[in-house]
Order: C-alpha cells, then sequence, then structure tokens
C-alpha cells in the first residue's frame, strides 16, 4: 500500500492507447483530487484502479480494505461529481453476486453478497452499487486473473 503498483505500468499504454493525457492520486486525499480535477481543465473519464484486492490480505488488515475501497472511492466519486464527471471505468468482481447463485454469471446477474466471508468482498459489494448510482456511463470489467480464486 501507498503506491500506485501496477497501475504504473499500467497506465502509460491506457493513456496512449486513449490518446490522452492522465493525472493519478490518492483516493483519500480530498485535496489531491481537487488539485487534478480543477487543473485539469475538466476531467471526461476516471480509471479506478486502485481498490485493494486480495482475499487473504483483506482479512489480516481489514480496517486498510474499507477505508481503501470504501472511503476513498467515496472521496473520489464526491470529486466527480462535484465536477461534472460522469464516466467510470472499474474493475468489478464476481465476490458481489455471493455464492449459490446461478452460474455462468453476468453482469444482469443480481448482486446479493451471500455468503461473503472477507473483508474484500464486503467492500466490493457496497462499493459496486455506489459507483454505478453515480456516473452514468460505467464501464466495468472482471479480472481474468481473479476469476480463478
Amino acid at each position: 500500500m501507498g503506491g500506485f503498483g501496477p497501475v504504473d505500468r499500467v497506465e502509460p499504454v491506457l493513456l496512449q492507447l486513449a490518446g490522452v493525457d492522465g493525472a493519478k492520486a490518492p483516493l483519500d486525499d480530498a485535496a489531491a483530487l481537487e488539485r487534478v480535477f480543477a487543473s485539469s481543465g475538466g476531467v471526461d473519464a476516471v480509471i479506478h484502479f486502485a481498490g485493494l484486492k486480495a482475499v487473504g490480505e483483506s482479512v489480516s488488515m481489514p480496517l486498510e480494505y474499507y477505508h481503501n475501497n470504501l472511503t476513498g472511492t467515496f472521496v473520489l466519486l464526491d470529486a466527480m461529481r462535484r465536477h461534472g464527471c460522469k464516466t467510470l471505468v472499474f474493475s468489478s468482481s464476481a465476490t458481489v453476486y455471493g455464492s449459490g447463485g446461478v452460474s455462468p454469471l453476468s453482469e444482469d446477474s443480481p448482486v446479493s453478497g451471500a455468503g461473503i466471508t472477507n473483508p474484500y468482498g464486503r467492500t466490493k459489494c457496497v462499493w459496486l452499487p455506489a459507483c454505478l448510482a453515480a456516473v452514468m456511463a460505467p464501464l466495468t470489467f472482471f479480472s481474468p486473473r481473479a476469476a480463478g480464486t
């Protein structure tokens, strides 16, 4: 925690493909996010790759997961709202559909959270509906790496 990790490797590729400039700031730093939004001349979209995502780690560090994944995301969503940014790209998780449901899952499957036993899953169960409610053009994707975990 504390750095941007894999985003540092992905960011240049995404920005080059999109042909746009980008900026980054810690999710829980409202002042830093405000500077990014205010100095950019308008933010059209946000790519949110800052969620913590290791199930085992979430059990040993639950407060860090709740703080980063919920508080941090809500700070980001608030900055987006204040600046009229309504497009958010974020990674979803099959965890939000709980256990015992119909397989295969689709994005139309009901989000239930039934059977979620770890802080990571609980944060995603709160986080996903909040993200969807806050933006008009969500683009979600499922991590292929997480599909087998």
